[in-house]
């Protein structure tokens, strides 16, 4: 589904951009920060990367991008850790035990300080590999130890697919990590892919689910499996109302097709950060706030999306990262496809042994039929107005023999949102035993019309 943004400016996290000196990254992140960001639109993991950026977690390129896809050095992993969890990013010399990271390295100062708080140990030759690619398992390990220490599940790793493709060594902190619900993977949240290099988007949802696990954040759950236990109480500072959604409304017919624009509108609390997700497609809209607390949010309904009696989602955020939800009354028919057109009579390719059968089709479609779009032709001519159409099907019933050995039949029919199916198909009949009624002359075939023109020619030549 194409997607309409205009969300608040918005930053990768620190360490996630910029493989620079930590002194230099200030500057570099406010020019990002006043710049609206030009690739999120549609991305999953959306709404992560905007609550993080309200509690100034987040960053981004000078350029105004996020580069969500990219992926992420060790290095600039240990400085996003530092600032998510602020932690004291150690400075001076001496200052790391790592054999491979001077203290003039840019990142040498977060490095100590995850170091210091225990959540990396490096490598068993004393080094840390700063600028080698993170993977999920190793960025997973990072953050379940941020965690307190809780009696962990160990049925949650089960819950996994590939859970025993999960390192020895990193065993343990999964299970941990399971058991508090910050193992993120979209589209597929019941994969782990421990082994594969963690991409931006993938580390920025992560840490927002564990900085939910701390009671920092509500729980979005865009892409992670449900608690298998309640959720950690949020902890709102004072004096913070939750927002409210007074009404969600639909802008545009509930049948919809590809190429066409579904709008919705939201009322509630000004001032804050508003989008939508359709059940059966799942990734997020933004929505604009056109006027104080009214919310607009626009997506083309691209081709191939299909969903029955589908519910829209509306999520608001206020700045402070408490958020309130609400399910639409109403539901919506999105169609990426035209009606089924099965059961046809007589069966395609068959020898019918009488002339006058019944024409039939017979239509499946859960949005409903569009009955003026339906339209039979036999042999060329429209017989719509002589057939029985109702809900499910279109009948005809010849009042006089098919003429020929063979009869054409094309049937079209279109659903409440305009998507239209077509379908031909052919059948023979026994020749007639005997004439047809006096004055009734059957219209020549297309084949029958070719050989007399070709005897007009001959007999204009000869004569």
């Amino acid at each position: 589904m194409a997607r309409k943004s205009m969300f608040w400016p918005l930053g990768l996290l620190s360490a996630l951009v910029f493989g620079v000196n930590l002194s230099t990254w200030t500057a570099s992140s406010t020019m990002a920060a006043d710049s609206q960001l030009t690739d999120l639109t549609g991305y999953w993991g959306e709404p992560y990367i905007r609550a993080l950026a309200a509690q100034n977690i987040v960053a981004g390129f000078p350029d105004g991008t996020f580069k969500p896809n990219d992926q992420v050095t060790r290095a600039q992993f240990a400085a996003m850790v530092t600032r998510a969890f602020k932690l004291e990013s150690e400075s001076g010399g001496n200052i790391n035990r790592f054999a491979d990271v001077k203290d003039k390295y840019w990142g040498s100062g977060a490095i100590a300080a995850v170091s210091a708080a225990g959540l990396v140990s490096g490598f068993p030759d004393g080094t840390f590999h700063p600028e080698e690619k993170i993977t999920r398992a190793q960025g997973l390990v990072i953050l379940a130890k941020a965690l307190p220490s809780h009696k962990d599940i160990d049925e949650a790793l089960q819950r996994y697919r590939d859970a025993d493709s999960v390192p020895q060594w990193a065993s343990a902190a999964m299970v941990h990590a399971a058991t508090e619900g910050i193992i993120v993977s979209f589209p597929d949240p019941k994969a782990i892919q421990p082994n594969s290099l963690a991409s931006r988007g993938e580390l920025a949802a992560m840490t927002y689910e564990t900085l939910a696990a701390k009671g920092e954040f509500p729980r979005l759950d865009i892409g992670a499996l449900p608690l298998l236990r309640p959720a950690v109480k949020v902890n709102l500072p004072p004096k913070q109302q939750a927002p409210v959604i007074q009404s969600l409304d639909l802008l545009s017919p509930p049948f919809m097709k590809p190429g066409q624009t579904l709008r919705v509108s939201l009322a509630g609390t000004p001032g804050c950060h508003a989008f939508f997700r359709i059940s059966q497609i799942g990734e997020p809209v933004e929505m604009t706030e056109q006027s104080p607390g009214n919310y607009i949010g626009s997506a083309q309904i691209m081709p191939g999306e299909h969903a029955q009696n589908a519910v829209v989602h509306a999520t608001l955020i206020a700045p402070h990262g408490e958020h309130a939800d609400r399910n639409s009354s109403w539901s919506l028919e999105l169609q990426g496809t035209g009606p089924s057109v099965r059961e046809l009579m007589p069966a395609p390719d068959s020898l019918v042994p009488e002339r006058t059968p019944s024409v039939r089709a017979v239509f499946q479609e859960s949005g409903g039929i569009n009955l003026s779009s339906v339209k039979l032709v036999i042999d060329g001519r429209d017989v719509t107005g002589e057939s029985v159409v109702n809900g499910n099907s279109v009948t005809f019933k010849p009042t006089f023999p098919f003429p020929g050995d063979q009869v054409h039949v094309a049937v079209s029919v279109a659903d409440q949102s305009g998507n239209t199916t077509q379908q031909r198909w052919t059948f023979f009949l026994v020749r007639p035993s005997r004439p047809y009624p006096m004055g009734w002359q059957p219209p020549l075939t297309p084949a029958q019309e070719i050989q007399q023109g070709v005897r007009r020619e001959i007999n204009s030549v000869v004569h």
